[in-house]
């Protein structure tokens, strides 16, 4: 049973037999234990009594035991949800809630056995877009005892993301590197809900989710009243993962420039771009054309690879690791499937 809003409740029971009391045990969320005596005030053998308020948020737990000169009769355990909103119950009401009920919009809901049942987060037979409201409504909340919301606890060491891909903005669309279920896009708070194009905004706390529906989404069209103010933003995957988006400029070209400095002594740095995510590698040759060093970079996103910390990096030696003598020396960098040569000159 869910519960979205306080309400005198009622339990009851039908025992049938020489019964001697009838009696419940309420346990709350936080692991509090009551015990709650029910009574058969017209003697036709249903035992009832009233709730205490629920005052706690998240999962409570009733078991309703019958007494008698036969034995005892315990029940089966009865589930009372005052916080669906926490849809996965992991103690907090984040942007997995949302995902969830992204994945299951548009499912008619019939019993609890139904793989969408959580998701229906009012009861009504269908998740839809009142359920986006109650937990964007709840967003941020700490349910119980459980976990701390979203923003304490999907963070590893360094402040980063457990996955890092990048997104263009280009024409007032975000063009994603893989399909995301979310994106939260920093902006003032917005308490009001739209669906357009297969995708749900929503206000929550620290700015707007943008929730696919059905299907995660690849593109995402922003509102003309948006601005990406942040370089970084926050994601959940296909696979249901938080990731971190880079944000990479839409007017980058493909290209090296001019290593700096030069010449140089001992080392030296060749800057570069890139339009798309590619294979780097460089390869560096005395002017007798034999191979001096390699060095493969790996697969990297699209950006700007200009200052000293990302440029590719020659210490001045061989791939044996020792120092090469002064001259000239020719490279080749390998941008995915584009070549770009230059020559550089070490001074000692």
């Amino acid at each position: 049973m869910k519960l979205i809003s306080p309400a005198p409740l009622t339990i009851w029971a039908e025992v049938g037999g020489d019964v001697t009391s009838v009696g419940a045990t309420l346990i709350s969320p936080s692991g509090k234990k009551r015990k709650i005596e029910l009574s058969d005030p017209d003697g036709d053998g249903r035992y009832e009594a009233e709730l205490p308020e629920l005052s706690e948020s998240g999962l409570y737990a009733i078991t309703i035991l019958a007494s008698g000169p036969g034995g005892e009769m315990i029940s089966d355990e009865i589930r009372i949800n005052t916080a669906p909103w926490d849809i996965n119950s992991d103690g907090g009401v984040d942007i997995f809630d949302l995902v969830m009920i992204g994945k299951n919009y548009g499912r008619k809901v019939s019993s609890p056995q139904d793989n969408a049942w959580s998701a229906d987060v009012n009861s009504d037979g269908k998740v839809d877009i009142l359920d986006l409201v109650l937990v964007g409504k709840h967003y941020g909340e700490r349910i119980g005892a459980g976990a701390p919301p979203l923003a304490m606890y999907i963070r590893i060491s360094g402040g980063r993301y457990f996955r890092r891909i990048w997104a263009r903005l280009r024409d007032g669309e975000l063009h994603l590197q893989i399909p995301l279920w979310a994106v939260i896009v920093p902006s003032s708070y917005r308490d009001d809900v739209s669906a357009r194009s297969g995708v749900a905004w929503i206000g929550v706390s620290g700015g707007t989710a943008a929730i696919g529906l059905g299907l995660p989404f690849e593109t995402l069209k922003l509102p003309s009243t948006f601005r990406i103010v942040e370089r970084d933003l926050m994601g959940i995957g296909a696979d249901g993962k938080p990731v971190s988006i880079r944000i990479v400029q839409s007017d980058l070209e493909t290209k090296i420039l001019p290593n700096y400095p030069n010449p140089f002594n001992p080392e030296t740095w060749i800057p570069f771009e890139l339009s798309d995510e590619a294979e780097v590698r460089i390869l560096i040759y005395g002017t007798n054309g034999r191979l001096v060093r390699e060095m493969d970079l790996g697969r990297l996103p699209p950006g700007s690879y200009i200052d000293r910390s990302k440029a590719i990096r020659w210490d001045g030696r061989n791939q044996e690791g020792e120092p090469v003598s002064s001259g000239v020396y020719i490279y080749r960098v390998l941008l995915g499937g584009k070549e770009f040569t230059g020559k550089m000159l070490l001074m000692k």
